[in-house]
């Protein structure tokens, strides 16, 4: 999974632990989604002045401390309309900025959103850690809706559908890589301990979130092929019939993933 999206699933799980009152000691700059970047600050885009604006809090711990005395209850994975691109959402997706989740917190009295970019500051740094993130805060006059944690099973069954069809596919074009991709997916869907077949397992704080959130976690980690040059979307079929399938598949998973991961990240148990 992109780097920008897996950083965002894994501060809304882990804020929302925060904000019920969990300890999230060992978040950052511990946790997996960290561990190229050598800095992660917030900034009040509603405070700029002239060209620069306010920061206020230096990384993620000083931020949800914040959040939490100025009285936000809660943090959901969102996304608005993607930059301008003429390329399909499931190829945009695999650059910086090609698709536009950010988080959604709210209190009481006012929401925000928060949107990450993503800076090189240092291409040849020896521990790799390579990118600035600032995440820019924006003031909403509107309250966030209900919770968007929607049905589960109902997102491990449209998943699972197209993981069928995906896996067909491949299997007929001798895709085998991406064919093991599909079938662990579907495979981490019905698992007793799905968070066991991903090295990702880190994104979700130890509470919180049930057994169906965590295999629509790991599967959507395995089905993830969407990316450059050998990725799934790299693949270009001699027969039209046979790209439109593929175009139309990869359309499908991709809209299935996003509904399953923003529904997952969404779905913490406040008890």
């Amino acid at each position: 999974m992109v780097g920008y999206l897996a950083q965002l699933i894994a501060m809304v799980a882990h804020g929302n632990a925060f904000l019920t009152g969990r300890s999230t000691a060992d978040f950052y700059p511990s946790n997996s989604v960290f561990r190229f970047c050598c800095q992660v600050i917030f900034i009040d885009l509603d405070n700029r002045r002239k060209s620069s604006a306010v920061e206020v809090a230096k990384d993620p711990n000083e931020w949800l401390r914040l959040l939490k005395t100025n009285g936000f209850k809660r943090l959901e994975l969102g996304e608005g309309p993607r930059v301008d691109s003429p390329l399909p959402d499931h190829i945009s997706v695999a650059f910086v900025g090609g698709n536009r989740w950010h988080i959604n917190s709210d209190s009481a009295r006012l929401s925000y959103r928060w949107f990450g970019k993503w800076d090189v500051v240092d291409k040849d740094a020896p521990d790799h850690r390579i990118w600035k993130v600032t995440y820019g805060g924006v003031g909403m006059k509107e309250g966030l809706p209900a919770a968007h944690s929607g049905d589960l099973d109902d997102c491990r069954r449209l998943l699972d559908g197209v993981l069928g069809r995906t896996e067909a596919f491949a299997r007929k074009h001798n895709l085998s890589a991406f064919e093991s991709c599909f079938r662990k997916a579907q495979q981490a869907l019905t698992s007793d301990d799905p968070l066991s077949l991903i090295t990702e397992r880190d994104w979700l704080p130890h509470a919180g979130y049930g057994l169906f959130a965590k295999r629509l976690l790991a599967a959507t980690c395995q089905a993830w092929v969407f990316g450059g040059m050998g990725s799934w979307n790299d693949l270009v079929f001699e027969h039209p019939a046979e790209n439109n399938e593929y175009e139309d598949l990869s359309r499908r998973l991709y809209e299935a993933i996003n509904i399953c991961v923003i529904r997952s990240a969404n779905s913490f148990i406040k008890s």
